[in-house]
């Protein structure tokens, strides 16, 4: 930025910076600040003989100082534009996150003869992304400790995303289709998939039933249980039987829908008559139950907490508890045992 030959007088021109919607300040070559506008002024509540010269950084963060006096006296070197996010101290004692940025104004021979700057309050907007690096936090702690909890149950598991995409499969499961071992699905990597890109690992003639099946899930958010032959890496079809729910947020928003399939091929080989949906819904009702007690009996009865049976098998208290109930156990009975050991 070069010095123009004529301009504004000083009295108009400064009518305009204090009128701008914008924390306007200048420095000298050697970096010290020798103005501030009324709204800078206004917003950390002090007065100009409080700011200049390099007294302006008693109002930034602690934490934020050093690190922004580093880059600025960089730029006074090079002649670069400056730009730096910071906490400033408001005039009622909260910090506040600002954007600052300067730029030299040179003149014919282009040397530095001022700097002028701004700074816009971006603590919103600071907010708002601190919000979704927490919430994307969580998102991931989740994921790590449910595939951990399904690599360790003693069946076939899986989850899918809310739209109904297999994201992830167990280590039995992962082995049974034969994945490679650096397969995204092992890892629960969300490939953008389709809701039902899973259906040609089954059988033909089970394909149409277990496509319809799914979609009536996706569309009610509604549980469902289906029966389907996989194929598994020897080139043979197994029969499974498979129980789907979605697991929910605090407000209801499906977070996954987590499956387990049972294996239930002897069954039907050996006893055909086993294979009703009535029977087949109690062997899998009778495996979940199986499940959910060693989870309790592990926790000593307790359902919520670090330690709880929830956290154990990945999914939330309110669902936990809803199964306990649905399936009849007695959570006294474990804490009971886990009193007398």
């Amino acid at each position: 930025m070069k010095i123009a030959e004529h301009g504004p007088n000083l009295a108009s021109l400064q009518q305009l910076v204090d009128s701008v919607p914008t924390l306007i300040h200048t420095a000298r070559p050697d970096g010290s600040i020798d103005f501030f506008n009324q709204r800078w002024l206004e917003f950390v509540g002090l007065r100009l003989e409080d700011l200049e010269d390099w007294k302006w950084t008693a109002v930034v963060h602690p934490d934020d100082v050093s690190a922004l006096v580093a880059k600025w006296r960089a730029c006074l070197a090079s002649g670069e534009p400056f730009e730096f996010e910071s906490r400033v101290r408001r005039a009622d004692g909260a910090y506040r996150w600002m954007w600052h940025q300067k730029l030299a104004l040179r003149d014919a021979s282009d040397e530095i003869v001022k700097w002028y700057g701004s700074s816009v309050d971006i603590d919103d907007r600071k907010r708002a992304e601190y919000e979704i690096r927490k919430h994307e936090t969580v998102h991931v702690t989740l994921e790590a400790q449910l595939q951990a909890t399904l690599n360790i149950l003693p069946t076939y598991t899986w989850y899918a995303a809310p739209s109904g995409a297999l994201t992830f499969v167990n280590q039995r499961c992962a082995d049974y289709l034969g994945l490679p071992s650096d397969h995204p699905l092992r890892f629960g990597i969300d490939t953008g998939a389709a809701w039902d890109a899973h259906i040609p690992l089954l059988h033909p003639d089970d394909r149409e039933a277990s496509r319809n099946g799914w979609s009536t899930c996706l569309r009610t958010d509604s549980a469902g249980e289906f029966s389907f032959r996989v194929l598994g890496p020897a080139g043979a079809y197994r029969w499974f039987l498979s129980r789907a729910e979605p697991l929910r947020a605090n407000d209801g928003t499906i977070l996954h829908w987590i499956g387990m399939n049972l294996d239930i091929d002897e069954q039907i080989s050996t006893a055909p008559a086993v294979a009703s949906p009535h029977a087949l819904s109690s062997t899998l009702t009778g495996h979940e139950k199986a499940i959910i007690e060693d989870a309790l009996r592990a926790s000593g009865g307790r359902v919520f907490g670090p330690s709880g049976a929830a956290a154990r098998l990945g999914i939330a208290r309110s669902t936990l508890e809803t199964k306990i109930r649905a399936l009849g156990i007695n959570k006294n009975r474990f804490r009971a045992r886990a009193v007398k050991t």
